[in-house]
């Protein structure tokens, strides 16, 4: 009920409102109907549930109209808020254009500040200026014997440079010529071992001719054996033929058998003989020029194998030596490398140091040792500034011994350097700088 109250107050409101007319209306009602018409006529049961009726429905006609009321202000409420951060958006990024033009005017005093100061200095500045002439004129001095003597250092370097990359290429040459050497050496011992073969072929060729030659003659003294043979016989037969006139018929038959098992047996016998003439020099001739071609297989596949292994070892060794050089090569390149990136870093820090040092050196020349001021003070200063070199901000930490006398003088030192003396390397520079100004801690 409370809930319904906070939430829908106005409502609520005429709600009562309504209830009390309607209480009113009916009080009057009814005491002018008693006045007027018995109390039989009074029918105040339907009145009052019409008017309930009625008043319920403008208590919900009210209610839409509060709610519609409401979300019309929460919308309103919503825009207003919406315009609010608009306008705090707009009065920020006005604050910020009106911060950044009153920096830039800041920035601009300063400079007009430092301007005059400038000029307020320069003054005292031209008494020095013929000491800083001079000065001037014997750093150019050092600085064109230092180029000098840097170019004649390079001039050098480049020589030694050619004169390294001579050597290295006759080395090459010479590792070339070498490769060449060996091989034509192995040309020409592949052409000795292709001669050897060839002699190898030769000698076996001889073998066969030779092996011929001994069948021929074995051959040739088979035939003269038939023919001595064929003589004996012939003897023997005209022997024969004598002793069968001799003797007759009788040795006729005697001599013809004797000569039939004489002829079978000399023919058996040469027939034996030469069948094993012929089988001993084919046997021969077969086993010799086995063991010839075995004997020069194993030469061969010896050669070959010592041929192979010779190569094999030559090109382990070739390879071990190649990769070995290959090895100490990149040994070498890394360690120039690492050295080249050890001198550039070195160099890289030589350069900061000394530009570090510019800029104190630079701020200690313009700076005012205030009076009563010690030995024992320093500061660390920490400067913003742009590409140029101008100062854009200055802020000193941690000093002692001096006070604020010493915090504005280098402030002031810092300010009148302006713009600082520009990096030797691109690199080096940096927006934000820090550094020590005191004496050599």
């Amino acid at each position: 009920m409370w809930q319904l109250i906070r939430d829908y107050p106005i409502a609520v409101i005429l709600s009562i409102f309504a209830h009390v007319a309607l209480a009113v209306l009916l009080i009057v009602g009814v005491s002018q109907s008693l006045k007027s018409k018995p109390l039989r006529d009074v029918q105040p049961i339907e009145a009052l549930v019409v008017d309930e009726a009625e008043i319920q429905q403008e208590m919900e006609r009210l209610q839409r109209l509060e709610e519609e009321k409401q979300q019309q202000q929460n919308l309103e409420q919503l825009e207003k808020e919406k315009r609010l951060q608009e306008i705090e958006a707009n009065r920020q990024a006005e604050e910020e254009r009106l911060r950044q033009i009153q920096e830039e005017q800041l920035a601009q005093q300063q400079k007009v500040e430092e301007e005059r100061q400038r000029l307020k200095e320069l003054a005292e500045e031209r008494e020095k200026a013929a000491q800083q002439r001079e000065l001037e004129e014997l750093k150019r001095q050092a600085e064109a014997e230092r180029r000098a003597a840097e170019l004649e250092r390079q001039r050098l370097e480049n020589e030694k440079n050619r004169i390294e990359k001579e050597r290295e290429l006759e080395r090459i040459e010479t590792q070339r010529k070498e490769e060449e050497a060996r091989l034509e050496q192995l040309r020409r011992e592949a052409e000795a071992e292709e001669k050897r073969q060839q002699e190898l072929k030769r000698k076996e060729e001889e073998a066969q001719k030779k092996i011929e030659q001994e069948r021929q003659r074995k051959e040739l003294e088979l035939k003269k054996a038939e023919e001595e043979k064929r003589r004996q016989e012939e003897e023997a037969r005209e022997k024969a033929e004598a002793e069968k006139k001799r003797l007759e018929e009788e040795a006729r038959q005697k001599a013809e058998a004797e000569k039939k098992r004489l002829e079978e047996e000399a023919r058996q016998k040469a027939e034996a003989e030469k069948k094993r003439l012929e089988e001993e020099a084919r046997q021969k001739a077969e086993a010799e020029k086995k063991r010839q071609e075995e004997e020069a297989r194993k030469k061969a596949e010896a050669e070959k194998k010592r041929q192979e292994e010779e190569a094999r070892k030559k090109a382990e060794a070739e390879k071990q030596r190649l990769e070995e050089e290959a090895r100490l090569k990149a040994e070498a390149e890394q360690q120039r490398q690492r050295e080249i990136r050890a001198a550039n870093a070195r160099r890289f820090m030589q350069m900061q140091t000394a530009y570090e040092n510019s800029i104190r050196r630079k701020v200690e020349q313009n700076w005012v040792k205030p009076p009563g001021l010690g030995s024992d003070f320093g500061c660390d200063v920490k400067v913003r500034q742009i590409p140029s070199g101008d100062v854009i901000d200055v802020v000193t930490e941690n000093c002692q011994g001096g006070g604020e006398q010493l915090v504005r003088s280098v402030e002031r030192a810092v300010r009148k350097a302006s713009p600082l003396p520009a990096p030797p390397d691109p690199r080096l520079f940096e927006r934000e700088i820090r550094f020590f100004f005191g004496p050599e801690r």
